[in-house]
């Protein structure tokens, strides 16, 4: 049997693939550190000529960032985008921003003026750089229970900030910018860190490392998961699409939509045949469905020619990574 590893299953595709292999890019990835930043690093790391040498990290801090091969890559702090020099680069990908588990220990101040400041300062700088083609992550918490967009700060500060970046980033197409927004909800790859945070990880952890696979919610819960490499595979393809000065902005949600017993089971029948599902007595009539609309997201994929990554191969890909 062929041992499969991460690499097997994280990987950019589409039409244009072999035109981004070809052409030396210039990227800037702010909130490199972060487990989003670093698996778009091994994907860029797979298709790029000069890598590293291609690539410019900005974060909270000055650090090395490992890769799964050893690859070694210099995060700058953020304050050094400022002295970048212009037309420099071809991609601007942010991922910086304060996370919404970090709303729980921050003051609503510091977690509002943060996140300001992160989303000010860096479309202010692709801006000045003259990046043609911008990438901010967005979310679905700009959405509230009935789908209507959030209003305020008080109903959710998260979901209202993500809005207030979608907004500034946006205005950068007036200016002759590309920009592409995906709206994530539930995204696997590697890299992905706090296991027990979330759904896909944490009952991939259980499998591998665990006999039993507990699941604590007493409602039932809907999910749909996106991997990071089919989405980075739309949002770069969609580049090639748009005109400068032209925007998208999508719900970067799958078609297949899994109840976490369903997935539970899936998960044993991949991993751990003989691991034991425990689950708390179902006592809630509501159900949480964190989920968007997957209708354009699904359209680019086959528009862009783009492999689709099924729940199993995102499964695979997650235990390949937490046995590491």
């Amino acid at each position: 049997m062929i041992k499969r590893t991460v690499d097997d299953y994280h990987q950019l595709s589409g039409k244009y693939l072999d035109k981004l292999k070809e052409l030396e890019k210039k990227f800037l990835i702010t909130g490199a550190a972060g487990w989003l930043g670093k698996a778009t690093l091994e994907l860029l790391k797979n298709v790029s000529k000069d890598f590293p040498n291609n690539i410019a990290c900005f974060g909270s801090a000055e650090k090395v960032i490992e890769l799964l091969d050893g690859t070694k890559v210099k995060q700058n702090k953020l304050s050094d985008l400022e002295s970048y020099p212009k037309e420099k680069a071809d991609y601007l990908i942010n991922f910086a921003f304060l996370t919404k588990e970090k709303s729980i220990n921050l003051s609503k101040k510091e977690f509002l003026e943060t996140n300001r400041f992160l989303s000010n300062f860096i479309s202010q700088q692709a801006l000045r750089i003259e990046v043609p083609n911008v990438i901010t992550i967005s979310s679905g918490g700009v959405y509230s229970q009935d789908r209507t967009f959030v209003e305020s700060i008080d109903e959710d500060i998260y979901g209202f900030l993500k809005l207030e970046e979608e907004s500034l980033f946006l205005k950068l197409s007036d200016l002759g910018k590309r920009i592409v927004i995906p709206r994530l909800f539930n995204v696997s790859g590697p890299h992905v860190y706090k296991h027990d945070l979330y759904m896909l990880p944490s009952l991939v952890f259980q499998a591998i490392k665990k006999d039993k696979i507990i699941i604590n919610s007493q409602m039932k819960v809907y999910r749909s998961f996106v991997s990071l490499a089919e989405l980075m595979s739309v949002v770069l393809g969609t580049f090639e699409e748009l005109e400068l000065g032209e925007s998208l902005v999508f719900d970067a949600s799958g078609t297949e939509v899994i109840e976490i017993g369903e997935l539970a089971l899936k998960v044993k029948q991949l991993l751990h045949s003989e691991a034991e599902i425990l689950r708390r007595a179902l006592n809630k009539e509501t159900a949480d469905r964190y989920l968007g609309s997957s209708k354009e997201y699904t359209d680019l994929i086959r528009k862009l020619e783009i492999s689709p990554h099924s729940l199993k191969d995102q499964i695979l890909c997650t235990a390949l990574y937490l046995k590491r």
